[in-house]
C-alpha cells in the first residue's frame, strides 16, 4: 500500500475567477481608495465616519480579491460578502434618492437604474463564486484523503 500516492494537480484557475477578481479588486477596491486620496490631497475631502467605513470596505475588497485570485476559499467568501455589502449599500442609497420630491424625474430614473445594476452585479458575483465548478478550484487540497 502506497502511503504517499501522487497527488492530483490543482484545477486550473477558472477564467471567470481571474476576470472578476481583477475587475472588482480594481473598480470597487483600488479606484475608490485612489479617488479618496486624490480628494484629500486637493483639500476637498472630509474625514467622516462614512468615508472611513467605505474606504475600509474598499480595502477589504482589495485584499479579498487578491486572495480569491490566488485560490483562497476564505477570500472567495470574503469577496462575496464585501461586494454584496457594497452593492447593497449603493443600491439602498440610490433608492433613498428616489423618495426625494425635489429630485428631477430624469435623475430619479438614473437612481433606479443604478440600484438595479447593483442588484444585478450582486447576483452575478454570488452565482459565479458559489457555482460547483468554481468551488472545486477553491476547495482543492494538496493533502491526500485519509484511507
Amino acid at each position: 500500500m502506497d502511503l504517499n500516492p501522487e497527488k492530483p494537480p490543482r484545477p486550473e484557475r477558472p477564467l471567470g475567477v481571474t476576470i472578476l477578481a481583477i475587475w472588482f479588486g480594481f473598480t470597487n477596491g483600488l479606484l475608490p481608495i485612489f479617488g479618496a486620496i486624490g480628494l484629500f490631497l486637493r483639500g476637498e475631502g472630509q474625514v467622516r465616519l462614512g468615508t472611513v467605513a467605505s474606504l475600509g470596505l474598499a480595502g477589504l475588497i482589495v485584499f479579498a480579491a487578491i486572495g480569491a485570485f490566488r485560490g483562497s476559499d476564505f477570500s472567495r467568501l470574503g469577496l462575496i460578502i464585501t461586494l454584496t455589502l457594497q452593492f447593497s449599500i449603493t443600491a439602498f442609497n440610490q433608492l433613498l434618492l428616489t423618495v426625494n420630491p425635489a429630485l428631477p424625474q430624469d435623475q430619479r430614473l438614473a437612481a433606479y437604474g443604478v440600484a438595479l445594476r447593483m442588484g444585478f452585479w450582486a447576483l452575478v458575483v454570488s452565482w459565479y463564486f458559489l457555482r460547483s465548478q468554481t468551488i472545486r478550484f477553491y476547495r482543492y487540497t494538496r493533502h491526500s484523503p485519509s484511507p
